[in-house]
């Protein structure tokens, strides 16, 4: 706690907005949620965490697997109609190697809400007419997480929000999280550029949509360094 308040003091007033809130984490025996938030701000202040979002959709990925749901070498084709990028596997899709661009030919942009009308039927659409560049190693997809957030969606017959609920929400005392709206606490007004700016929606949740509160980030901080059983 000591150096999430350090950490928090030092940075208060340096940005924008309601306040600030710090999480940190010990490793090892006194492995466990540390944060600490700034004077007038509530702990049960929600926030969008915007591409860590991703870090669940991987977690959920290798979940599925786990249970022999689904392999991370399967073709996406197995789920999405892909066109001519059927042979892309799951764990390219995971590991940003897939070719795919950052967004989808057809993806909205420079819009307030970009996402939010970006429906699975828009994204399939925008697969098949995707040019990739499969051998150009590491290249962030946005694209590919929407795609990946989608499968596992098909894979498992439960909508995004619902399985990362069961699978790891819930085990992690994660209460105030969820997608957009779900969850318990306070949900704050973001800011871009100094001003606030509206909350993104997200139809394909995979790359960005979580929205979650310092205590509960700090849990999941916690459980990716020192990962719980049946996790």
């Amino acid at each position: 706690m000591d150096r999430s308040r350090a950490i928090s003091e030092m940075l208060n007033g340096t940005f924008p907005g309601d306040g600030l809130a710090i999480a940190t984490t010990a490793v090892g025996p006194d492995a466990g949620p540390v944060f600490a938030v700034t004077e007038g701000l509530p702990e049960n202040a929600r926030f969008e965490i915007g591409s860590i979002t991703k870090t669940m959709t991987a977690i959920l990925a290798a979940s599925l697997a786990g249970d022999g749901v689904l392999t991370l070498d399967d073709k996406i084709g197995r789920w999405l109609d892909a066109g001519p990028n059927q042979e892309i596997t799951l764990e390219q899709l995971a590991t940003h190697t897939s070719g795919l661009p950052s967004l989808a030919p057809n993806q909205p942009t420079g819009e307030g809400n970009p996402y939010r009308d970006f429906t699975a039927e828009l994204a399939e659409e925008g697969l098949r007419a995707s040019a990739r560049t499969p051998d150009a190693g590491y290249l962030y997809s946005n694209f590919g997480f929407q795609l990946l957030g989608l499968v596992l969606e098909r894979a498992s017959g439960q909508h995004y929000q619902d399985l990362l609920a069961e699978r790891l929400l819930k085990p992690l005392g994660m209460t105030c999280s969820g997608i957009g709206a779900a969850g318990n606490g306070i949900r704050l007004t973001g800011y871009a550029d100094g001003a606030p700016a509206e909350h993104w929606d997200f139809a394909l949740p995979g790359p960005g949509g979580v929205e979650t509160t310092i205590a509960d980030l700090s849990r999941y901080i916690t459980a990716c360094t020192e990962p719980p059983n049946g996790i």
